[in-house]
């Protein structure tokens, strides 16, 4: 969708799911939500973009102007994204089968220094604490010792600037460099990778080429009096940020039949379910953590696991996920029962009834074996959510021609519900230990619990009469 439609902007995601704000013509409103409303198959739609298989989509429309509000009301005040799902087509049935496979990187990362890069900036940092005067009496202090002949400093000099005992006799080069680096702040760690020449890149460990996958199977046919879609489809998708990954299966069923030559009936359904527990690394702490830092998460016995430098200034971005366990699940069922009534007089009655099913878990247990964790005991939380939405439209049409004049009426009497349901139950403080985490979350001696029951309702009227005269002047009043 992107760049095919003017005015549509849709933002850059970087997450596995790839799921991403979109706008229409802009932000409108400071506060309030700008995003557009999702048609589904002529109905609303209170799922998100993620819940639709794109194999399933026979058409995108945009709807940007007046006409749109005037059908479907203060909703559509940020624009109208109307989607149409494929249907049977005549013929002999089709199977389809469809995969995809493909890498996403990251395309514009921040930079962040080198090793060289970071011995600079100690030095820039250091220098600037010191001044004018300071500096020419210490000249060459927070220079490498290799240069000191090109600055005409004396080696033995330079040496003894911060020794609270002047030596006499030059120490060797190594001593030089570890003066050198203690006097830029590095830590012991930083001391010996920088002598032994190791640095990490990071970014490198933090940022990953990620592996995508999708694959869907449909059949579909239709009859004089029948026709139907049924797909299903997987799709396994890692992000650019290390440990990122997004797992979902989603199928379709669309079904309509001419049970007479007055009524039609039919189904458009859909259900899925996401599975968003994956634990990305915390990417934040590559600006953290020196380059002469290393990646021990392997290593058991390594004082620098946790603290790469060996103080709590910085954090291996891979430490805390050690002591995470994480279930976070989404599943969605969306459906459109409706039947179509022809009656007499060009009159038509379309009726739509659209239940909408959500069922949210977010399980989440930190250990108290993480050292940082372990005053709490273990801390585990258990999140369900529960929403249950349904819309009931009772549509009424008219059209007819006299002649050059065109006449259509369209009338809608609406009403809908909106239930959801949320309880949270939080504990710590386990005892005798943590092991069963959020398995047994009534072994935490602290424990909080909430709930939240939220209902809303609505209904609608809307009528809207077009006419044209030999469909070159029209007129449309709603």
């Amino acid at each position: 969708m992107r760049a095919n439609a003017p005015g549509l902007s849709i933002g850059a995601s970087v997450n596995a799911d790839g799921s991403a704000d979109v706008q229409i013509r802009g932000k409108n409103t400071l506060s309030a939500g700008s995003g557009p409303l999702y048609v589904l198959d002529g109905v609303i739609f209170n799922g998100s973009l993620t819940d639709i298989n794109p194999m399933d989509i026979q058409s995108v429309d945009v709807l940007k102007d007046a006409s749109s509000v005037a059908v479907y009301g203060a909703k559509a005040a940020n624009g109208v994204i109307a989607i149409t799902t494929k249907k049977g087509k005549t013929g002999k049935p089709v199977v389809n089968f469809n995969a995809n496979m493909g890498w996403v990187q990251a395309n514009s990362i921040p930079k962040v220094v080198d090793g060289a890069g970071f011995v600079k900036f100690r030095q820039e940092y250091a220098k600037g604490l010191l001044s004018k005067d300071e500096l020419a009496a210490k000249k060459g202090m927070y220079d490498d010792p290799r240069t000191l002949g090109s600055l005409g400093v004396d080696p033995l000099t330079w040496y003894n600037y911060d020794q609270g005992t002047p030596v006499s006799t030059l120490p060797s080069e190594e001593q030089m460099l570890t003066t050198w680096l203690g006097r830029l702040n590095f830590k012991n760690i930083e001391v010996e990778h920088y002598l032994n020449g190791v640095e990490t890149d990071w970014t490198d460990l933090v940022f990953q080429t990620g592996f995508q996958q999708d694959y869907t199977a449909s059949v579909s046919n239709r009859k004089d009096d029948f026709s139907y879609f049924w797909s299903m489809g997987y799709a396994d998708r890692e992000g650019v940020k290390t440990g990122d990954r997004f797992k979902t299966f989603r199928t379709r069923l669309n079904l309509e039949s001419n049970v007479t030559d007055f009524l039609t009936i039919g189904l458009n359904s859909s259900f899925g379910t996401k599975d968003r527990g994956a634990m990305s690394a915390d990417v934040g702490q590559r600006m953290n953590n020196s380059p002469y830092t290393t990646n021990d998460i392997d290593d058991l016995d390594s004082p620098y696991r946790m603290y790469p430098s060996g103080d709590n200034n910085t954090k291996n971005p891979f430490f805390d996920n050690l002591y995470r366990d994480r279930k976070k699940m989404e599943h969605v069922l969306n459906a459109n029962i409706y039947a179509i009534v022809k009656l007499p007089f060009g009159f038509e009655y379309q009726m739509n009834f659209n239940p909408y099913y959500k069922w949210y878990e977010y399980y989440n247990h930190e250990s108290a074996k993480h050292p940082e964790w372990a005053g709490d005991g273990g801390r585990s939380e258990r999140t369900t959510e529960k929403t249950f939405n349904w819309l009931l439209d009772n549509i009424f049409r008219w059209k007819h021609n006299f002649g050059d004049h065109k006449v259509e009426a369209t009338f809608l009497v609406n009403a809908e519900k909106g239930q959801w349901w949320q309880t949270v139950a939080k504990s710590s403080q386990f005892t005798p230990s943590d092991i069963l985490g959020y398995h047994n979350i009534g072994a935490g001696t602290v424990p909080v619990v909430s709930s939240n029951d939220t209902y809303k309702t609505g209904d609608a009227l809307m009528g809207r009469l077009f006419y044209s005269y030999k469909d070159k002047y029209m007129l449309t009043a709603s």
